[in-house]
């Protein structure tokens, strides 16, 4: 009896442990997704990345669907067609 009320405890504290740490995750995921809201979203449009962030240093288009890639001084956009598929932060701008 002594076995499984210490077995008990000891998966209870593990538990605490996991809890623990999965707060700290959720701080880091948040820190990240304020991070990328400082970048053009999935979904928006040429039109209004332009509007929101100004016009980009260099363009670039290749393939079909033409791909997009506009490079700003804080992060890089990628488009296909008119639409971003995702945004980055370039390396520079993280050192």
């Amino acid at each position: 009896m002594k076995t499984l009320i210490q077995a008990t405890l000891t998966s209870g504290l593990i538990c605490l442990a996991c809890l623990t740490n999965a707060q700290e995750l959720t701080v880091g995921q948040h820190a990240q997704a304020s991070q990328q809201s400082a970048q053009p979203g999935h979904g928006m449009k040429q039109q209004a990345v332009v509007a929101k962030y100004g016009q980009p240093s260099e363009k670039t288009s290749v393939g079909q669907p033409v791909i997009s890639t506009w490079r700003y001084a804080d992060f890089t956009v990628y488009f296909e067609n008119d639409t971003v598929l995702y945004s980055v932060a370039n390396r520079s701008s993280q050192e």
